[in-house]
């Protein structure tokens, strides 16, 4: 899921399921989180200009470490 704009220069990144690397289609499809993704879209978020703060929303039991 993309970043999404909740506010005036805020963007809000979501984190939901367990958190891990390399995830495969079945693990994200069963609700994992890919840390790939989450980095994308820190990057789009923060290359936005009209972004001044991000929030991260995490929903998660956890993941690998």
């Amino acid at each position: 899921m993309p970043y999404a704009m909740v506010a005036a220069g805020v963007a809000c990144v979501h984190l939901r399921g367990i958190i891990g690397k390399n995830l495969s289609m079945l693990e994200m499809m069963c609700g994992g989180c890919d840390l790939a993704r989450v980095e994308e879209n820190l990057t789009m978020a923060l290359a936005d200009a009209q972004v001044q703060t991000v929030v991260l929303a995490i929903d998660s039991p956890g993941g690998t470490v």
